[in-house]
């Protein structure tokens, strides 16, 4: 009995933490759901994920906790920016400004 409720437990928060995930706050922009981005996980000690959506050119990064947006990134920078050496030296030239949302 012990057993089927440890099981039930790890699956109810399994189930909270998955709804959860599917979720994100961006900065300015408010929640956006990632059902419809491709998401990575970089091994990089400052980009935690990158979120991208081919359809709108759209761009989500999270640098350590918190995400932003990045407007009409073209797909070769999105691939260029994942197979770089230095993720956070790409972002900081080729991606924060020049597909920055709100200038």
């Amino acid at each position: 009995m012990k057993n089927i409720l440890k099981v039930l437990g790890l699956g109810l928060v399994f189930l909270s933490f998955h709804s959860l995930a599917n979720t994100v706050d961006v900065e300015i922009k408010g929640k956006v759901e990632l059902e419809e981005f491709e998401c990575q996980t970089p091994s990089s000690p400052i980009i935690k994920m990158v979120c991208y959506k081919a359809e709108s050119n759209y761009l989500l990064v999270k640098i350590k906790d918190s995400w932003t947006q990045y407007c009409e990134v073209d797909s070769a920078t999105y691939k260029s920016f994942l197979a770089s050496g230095n993720m956070s030296k790409f972002f900081n030239e080729k991606i924060k400004a020049p597909f920055s949302c709100y200038h």
